[in-house]
C-alpha cells in the first residue's frame, strides 16, 4: 500500500503547477487566455498545452490531435495518439499537437 502511495506521489510531483485556460465567447471562439494556479481550475475549463509541456491535470480532449508520451504511467516508449473525446492524464507530455 505504500508504495502505491509513493507511486501517486511520484506522479503528483511531475504535473505542472499552472494551467493555461482559455477565455471563451458564446459562440466558443477563443478571445484571450490565462495562467492559472492547478488548484483554481474548474471542471469545465479548457486548457490549452502546447508541444513539448506537461498535461497540467487529467481530462478530456475538445479540439486538435496530438501524440502523448503516457510511458510514465504505462512504461511503453511508443507515444499514444490522442484525437477529440480521448481522455488525457495529468503530469504526462504533450509531444506533437496543441
Amino acid at each position: 500500500e505504500s508504495r502505491t502511495s509513493e507511486a501517486i506521489q511520484k506522479l503528483m510531483e511531475l504535473q505542472p503547477d499552472t494551467a493555461t485556460v482559455l477565455e471563451l465567447d458564446e459562440q466558443r471562439q477563443v478571445v484571450g487566455e490565462q495562467e492559472v494556479p492547478l488548484n483554481l481550475l474548474q471542471e469545465r475549463d479548457i486548457v490549452k498545452v502546447l508541444p513539448g509541456t506537461k498535461i497540467p491535470c487529467d481530462g478530456q480532449v475538445v479540439t486538435g490531435e496530438s501524440s502523448v508520451d503516457e510511458s510514465m504511467l504505462t512504461g511503453e516508449s511508443m507515444p499514444v495518439t490522442k484525437q477529440v473525446g480521448s481522455k488525457v492524464v495529468g503530469g504526462t507530455l504533450n509531444q506533437t499537437g496543441l
